[in-house]
């Protein structure tokens, strides 16, 4: 955007603006609501035109501003994840999803009701077999999956299912990958210099909290692993981190997991302490912790 140079082609996209609000609405993103234009149109220039009457004569007074990105906290992915051991090494898991803003709108909120049932049933299954491609899906169910619900309520997901693949036999004992009931994650590891900013698409949070209940006679070892705290602020405010922590409260473990990035684009001399935190999420999803008995 050259805002110095007046050519029209550096405003190909129009966007409303409600200064009260100060949020923006696409009139052509049809996946898209108010409050939540196309993110490739956010974190950038934009040009503000202010309609006014002068002696009955309406004119258009211009000035170049940021378009703001909407904050991280309004896109956000929160889920409770609760394992109960069945039979060693099987597991059942109960789950409570949450999603709000772009992560709502990359959950098909906006268009779920448009849809054939059998892809409305393929997308909501797909929502929960990500922590495990072979689990065994005993019931999942949608709420708030309507374009009306959107910006208003969160899409919410409730689901249980079974699964062998977070419980492997070490021994005389046991190993949970509790890493891996954050879902799977990204990591970026590279020799080279980076060249190129990072774009984050949209700014984003991710809350989890992660519930194991111990079976009779059986304690878990090793919980200490199971703290990581890696964040990182900008001008006193909180910029990008990935923090875990646990509770044990008798037979029950509680792991809280919080993820964040403040930023739609982060520098090149900022790439270290982005890869940083999204490797510490990457390492977190490797973590077992030890199932033995008394």
């Amino acid at each position: 955007f050259q805002k110095n140079f007046k050519a029209q082609m550096y405003i190909p996209e129009t966007m409303f603006y409600f200064p009260e609000t100060k949020k923006f609405m696409s009139p052509t993103g049809i996946l898209t609501r108010y409050g939540y234009p196309p993110n490739n149109l956010m974190d950038n220039d934009g040009l503000y035109v202010r309609f006014m009457d002068i002696g009955g004569a309406k004119s258009g007074i211009g000035k170049v501003k940021k378009v703001k990105a909407v904050p991280s906290h309004e896109s956000s992915d929160d889920f409770t994840l609760s394992l109960t051991i069945d039979e060693l090494p099987s597991a059942s898991f109960e789950l409570h999803k949450e999603l709000t803003g772009y992560n709502a709108l990359t959950g098909f909120q906006t268009i779920l009701e448009y849809l054939n049932e059998e892809s409305v049933e393929e997308i909501k299954e797909g929502m929960v077999t990500s922590f495990d491609e072979d689990m065994e899906v005993d019931e999942v169910e949608v709420k708030n999956a309507t374009a009306d619900d959107f910006g208003k309520k969160p899409l919410v997901v409730d689901a249980k299912f079974t699964s062998e693949n977070f419980i492997k036999k070490a021994g005389n004992n046991y190993l949970i990958n509790i890493g891996k009931m954050i879902g799977p994650q990204a990591e970026m590891y590279s020799e080279e210099e980076r060249q190129l900013p990072v774009s984050n698409g949209y700014n984003r949070e991710y809350h989890r909290t992660l519930i194991i209940n111990i079976p009779e006679g059986y304690e878990l070892a090793n919980l200490e692993d199971l703290n990581i705290d890696i964040t990182y602020d900008r001008d006193g405010e909180k910029d990008l981190g990935f923090t875990s922590s646990y509770t044990l409260d008798g037979d029950v473990l509680t792991v809280k997991v919080d993820e964040w990035y403040t930023r739609i684009e982060y520098a090149v001399e900022d790439y270290p302490k982005f890869e940083e935190v999204l490797n510490a999420a990457a390492d977190f999803n490797k973590l077992t912790v030890l199932l033995k008995k008394k």
